[in-house]
């Protein structure tokens, strides 16, 4: 057989055997403990993920907690045990292949990888057990065995530490969050090229949700224990206030294993690193609840020896709920048919594992007329390249008797000269209201084939027929 004959069944092969982890490491107490239902009654628990395969690579649906044995500090715990999978959504954008991984370490956010290639949608076992009663801020060595039935065993926490932390950030007083933090302080930014970009939509009066994209270069190699190959990567990030103090922080990490069988050869390794390569994600995006104010979020992603550090500002006005207000503007690149689906109740079971089906149902897509948009990270954008502003247009006089009209007004200003390089007539919005909702979802395609190489800010003004009028609200970008 040719090299290239054996290199595509070798593919083939090892496509089962190549394990994208969806390895949900949360450590949380009850009161945090709305993202995984199963596991409620207990006052503290440590939720430890694994993922078990057969000696042929494909996982094991059927095991119990009497297949494995978990140890804290060398002292064995009593565990329960819970079934998962992930959620994984494929769509097509501008001709290109896309798959949007929900992450397990929070219902808000999302990995997103530009691949064909499929994805494993497994089954995940999560372990829960109560820790011993330790010091506040004390860390604990977790270990995990399984029974002869697993050939294969990814852990997907190996340190546990007595902190408070939220549900967004899992690793929050662990050996990697300590690092991570070291690397946010040290001044530098790192030789991981990193590119961040926030924005904001109200979800009520004086509250708004705040949306973080990253993105950074996709099959980088972590380090890790064992020396063995590891593509994937980690995310610290930390929103300060104006004062310094911390308003929130979040972790996250995404990992794919290609996992060295017995049977397999060096040439086979090689091709499933090839292929955990291709199917690693390049974008990250989270959400969560900030009030009005002036922040600066600092995000840093690391391979373990590698790391970047991205800053940038984010500014949430007030907002009374009284008045016609403006959102934040997300500038987008990549968009397409929006489709909202139930949880697949054909992947539960009635297994006494509880099994279940996580769908992220508190990250809310940016949706106008049916297409969801994405926030460019990098707002640097090509003659060629499609450019859709999403912004939403909040209208409390709409829940009146008598409705006004409402009207936006866009303009694209020359960012060094002031000079406005192209006035929109004004766009009735009625065509994207919604019948008892006074927030209007608006998408405005903007034409870049007039513009010159350069650096700009689009500018977007609301009115509405009762004399309601909202500043000037910017966002800036370049054309290359």
């Amino acid at each position: 057989m040719s090299a290239e004959g054996r290199f595509s069944t070798q593919l083939q092969k090892l496509r089962l055997r190549t394990v994208l982890v969806v390895l949900v490491s949360v450590l949380l107490c009850v009161s945090h403990a709305q993202d995984v239902p199963t596991f409620r009654a207990e006052s503290r628990e440590v939720l430890v993920p694994v993922f078990a395969v057969d000696g042929s690579g494909k996982d094991i649906p059927n095991l119990t907690a009497n297949d494995f044995h978990l140890f804290e500090d060398g002292m064995e715990q009593k565990i329960r045990i819970a079934m998962f999978h992930g959620d994984i959504r494929r769509f097509d954008d501008h001709g290109a292949s896309f798959s949007d991984v929900y992450s397990d370490y929070s219902t808000m956010a999302k990995w997103t990888t530009e691949s064909s290639l499929h994805i494993r949608d497994d089954h995940l076992y999560v372990l829960g057990y109560t820790p011993p009663a330790s010091p506040h801020g004390s860390c604990h060595q977790i270990r995990v065995k399984a029974s002869h039935r697993v050939w294969a065993l990814l852990v997907a926490l190996r340190e546990y530490c007595n902190t408070e932390h939220s549900t967004y950030d899992p690793f929050n007083g662990t050996a990697l969050d300590r690092k991570m933090e070291q690397y946010a302080g040290s001044g530098e930014i790192g030789s991981i090229s990193l590119v961040g970009k926030g924005g904001f939509v109200y979800r009520a009066p004086e509250a708004a949700r705040a949306y973080f994209v990253l993105e950074f270069p996709r099959g980088t190699e972590l380090q890790n224990e064992n020396n063995e190959p590891d593509i994937g990567i980690q995310l610290l990030g930390l929103v300060y206030r104006k004062d310094g103090s911390i308003a929130a922080r979040f972790s996250d990490k995404n990992e794919c294993l290609p996992l060295r069988w017995v049977t397999e050869d060096e040439f086979s390794l090689k091709v499933a690193t090839a292929e955990c390569k291709a199917i690693s994600p390049y974008r990250y995006e989270i959400q969560f609840e900030l009030p009005p104010g002036d922040y600066e979020m600092q995000a840093v992603a690391s391979t373990g020896t590698n790391f970047g550090v991205v800053r940038m500002p984010l500014k949430i006005e007030a907002f009374d709920g009284k008045q016609i207000a403006v959102s934040g503007i997300a500038l987008c690149k990549r968009f397409h048919a929006y489709e909202s689906r139930p949880p697949d109740a054909s992947l539960a079971t009635k297994s006494g594992l509880g099994e279940q089906v996580i769908f992220p149902t508190q990250m809310v897509p940016l949706v106008s007329k049916g297409i969801e948009f994405s926030p460019a990270a990098d707002t640097r954008f090509k003659k060629t390249d499609p450019l859709v502003a999403y912004f939403e247009v909040y209208e409390p006089l709409l829940a009146s008797q008598t409705p006004p009209k409402v009207q936006v007004h866009l303009k694209i200003v020359d960012s060094k000269t002031g000079t406005i390089r192209d006035d929109f007539e004004p766009v009735d919005v009625a065509s994207y209201m919604e019948p008892g909702n006074s927030t209007i979802h608006i998408s405005r395609k903007i034409p870049l084939d007039k513009l010159t190489a350069g650096a700009y800010r689009l500018e977007v003004q609301a009115t509405d027929s009762a004399g309601g009028i909202t500043t000037w609200r910017s966002e800036d970008f370049a054309v290359k």
